[in-house]
């Protein structure tokens, strides 16, 4: 099976969990959602600038996209639209370089090209309408969305307010953008790191390509309560990979320094810098165990390190060219 369309390279590609879709991203600008159970043409969503990293959210909705400008946008699959749009470096554009959310969903990293490191919260994450002392409002997604704190109601009756796919939802701004088409005309959020904001999402939905609706399992929405935690500076150079470990307790960023930072996912403290690589360090991964991990790098080697020790034990070559991802299954 081919999946042609991109104009650019394509950067990321990504399952979600029952492999009914796959999702890919480019430095076209586009990420697009392939069906995995039919021949139908891809879901696009086409923004302006070159795409450089994108992952996506347990709960198989949510995708994570960062942009040379320094952008990043949180893309629901299930309605095709952006609803989400922040610049972390509110110090000058940098571009985005990896995006990682913590296994436990309890944080997202994000490292850019400046060298630095962003963790925001994302732990409180409840059903809207539940607290302590409240009761439950239940709230169909087709007729009402939240923005901050205020719950606003769509017009029932005149369907040209609903959000619908292809629109693109930012701050509760709707831009009619059709999915497939250029958006020049969107206007971007001209805001620095915010300190606290929340995104609205469906709790369960599913996306049928074929009929390009959603079909919502319940009525409930829920909200993302988005808080940045802390920004440091991870390497004097380029960061080109970020990554939790599997149980998260542990951030790893990899650099154009040639070494691999391991830092605590609680305090951010930095626990060991790997040393050995002597070019570009493109990508890591944790074993499942959390004892070892292997590094990629441009000086044609891949690396099998020993955390404990942080050391190399052993040494996977035999490439004539840059090794720039690697997969582990354990």
């Amino acid at each position: 099976m081919t999946f042609s369309g991109h104009k650019g390279n394509v950067i990321a590609v990504g399952f979600e969990s029952n492999a009914h879709w796959l999702y890919t991203a480019s430095e076209d600008g586009s990420i697009r959602i392939w069906d995995m159970r039919q021949r139908n043409d891809p879901n696009v969503i086409q923004f302006n600038d070159s795409c450089t990293c994108a992952v996506l959210h347990p709960n198989d909705d949510l995708i994570f996209a960062g942009f040379e400008n320094g952008l990043v946008r949180i893309i629901s699959v299930s309605s095709g639209t952006c609803i989400y749009t922040f610049e972390p470096d509110d110090e000058g554009e940098s571009a985005i370089r990896s995006i990682s959310i913590d296994p436990n969903v309890k944080s997202c990293a994000i490292a850019n090209h400046a060298g630095y490191c962003f963790v925001y919260d994302m732990a409180d994450i409840e059903e809207e309408g539940e607290g302590e002392g409240e009761e439950k409002e239940e709230f169909d997604s087709s007729e009402a969305y939240v923005v901050g704190d205020e719950v606003i109601e769509l017009d029932t009756e005149n369907t040209s307010d609903h959000p619908a796919p292809g629109d693109i939802e930012t701050f509760g701004e709707i831009d009619n953008v059709d999915i497939g088409t250029s958006i020049d005309k969107q206007s971007e959020i001209e805001s620095g790191s915010p300190s606290e904001d929340e995104v609205t999402i469906p709790l369960s939905v599913e996306f049928n390509p074929e009929l390009d609706e959603e079909v919502t399992s319940e009525e409930d929405v829920i909200t993302l309560h988005w808080k940045l935690h802390t920004k440091w500076k991870a390497h004097e150079r380029y960061i080109l990979k970020c990554l939790y470990s599997k149980d998260g307790s542990r951030l790893a960023t990899t650099s154009a320094d040639h070494t691999i930072n391991l830092w605590d996912a609680t305090t951010f403290e930095l626990l060991k810098t790997l040393k050995g690589h002597t070019k570009w360090v493109w990508d890591c991964v944790f074993s499942s165990d959390g004892r070892h991990l292997i590094s990629t790098s441009s000086d044609h080697y891949a690396r099998l390190w020993d955390l404990r020790d942080a050391i190399t034990v052993r040494l996977y070559k035999g490439h004539q060219k840059a090794v720039s991802c690697i997969a582990l299954h354990d």
